[in-house]
């Protein structure tokens, strides 16, 4: 779970590659790992490339909790965030969307899922020909 923080000359979106079987705890821990990185508190945008997974072993009582956690660490957010999933394998969706639809309850997060990086990317207000994969 490598992710990466690319600067803009306005904002800081944070980029997080996601491959093979991730379960909730992945999750957790990639999150916990974000938090700990010193410019947390500058990032207004969040890619999560969910396009290589093969096996989103979720369920809905640990992405709940886990949303809960976010939600309660943007509360002290100044700045707006979005966070946009990206997925390719359509058994992915439903657990992802009731996952966005929790997170975006938080007054500072705003998340939504995706099937096509472009639109993704021109979503969060980045050009859709960024090479993400460079970062």
């Amino acid at each position: 779970m490598p992710f990466r923080l690319a600067c803009f000359s306005d904002a800081m979106m944070l980029v997080t590659h996601w491959d093979g079987r991730v379960t909730v705890g992945d999750l957790a821990r990639g999150y916990d790992a974000y938090r700990q990185h010193p410019e947390v508190d500058h990032v207004t945008k969040h890619l999560q490339d969910l396009r290589s997974v093969e096996d989103l072993a979720v369920f809905r009582d640990g992405l709940m909790m886990l949303a809960d956690v976010v939600r309660q660490d943007s509360a002290s957010r100044v700045i707006p965030c979005m966070t946009a999933f990206v997925v390719r394998d359509v058994r992915f969706l439903s657990e992802l969307l009731n996952y966005a639809a929790d997170l975006s309850r938080a007054p500072a997060l705003t998340a939504r899922v995706f099937d096509d990086l472009a639109v993704a990317l021109t979503w969060l207000g980045v050009s859709p020909d960024f090479d993400i994969v460079s970062i």
